[in-house]
């Protein structure tokens, strides 16, 4: 889905109008990511359910929150709220719900008073970057992520280690 996301040769938008639990690394791979009130973003699909992060994750979330930040956001399954998320530059702007959908569409609009190939260079230089840091890692997360669903009957590497 990722690279799916991130071949779009044009800008993308997202309207966020809810919680975002599952895949929240998506919506916030847009050009531009606007939010309703009630928006929050939480990576519950993962580490806190038992999943390694390495779907695509794992690069995501550093990039939009830097590495110490990120690492705390995945390990806990903290969730960041509008507010938080806005104030950590993971979001544009906040909008009441019933605006979000006629914010997303005015921003549209005025992207595509651009030229074709305005849109299609620009969008390329500002994911460029991004697709070539999943095209390095993604492969080994999703390896890392399947290696650890592995049933190794027992081993002592697939129970949850205690603590004292």
């Amino acid at each position: 889905m990722i690279r799916n996301l991130l071949g779009i040769g044009v800008p993308t938008i997202a309207a966020v109008n809810g919680p975002v639990r599952m895949r929240p690394e998506l919506p916030v791979l847009c050009d531009v990511v606007i939010a309703s009130e009630t928006a929050c973003f939480r990576d519950a699909g993962h580490f806190n359910n038992g999943v390694v992060p390495g779907d695509g994750a794992h690069v995501v979330w550093p990039l939009l929150l830097g590495y110490n930040r990120a690492r705390y956001f995945m390990l806990t399954g903290q969730e960041l709220s509008a507010q938080e998320a806005l104030r950590l530059g993971v979001i544009s702007e906040i909008l009441p719900g019933n605006r979000l959908n006629a914010r997303a569409w005015e921003i549209a609009r005025e992207m595509a008073r651009r030229t074709d190939l305005t849109l299609r260079y620009t969008r390329e230089v500002l994911v460029g970057p991004i697709r070539d840091l999943m095209q390095r890692y993604l492969a080994s997360g999703l390896a890392l992520e399947g290696l650890a669903k592995i049933d190794l009957k027992g081993s002592r590497m697939n129970r949850p280690i205690k603590s004292g």
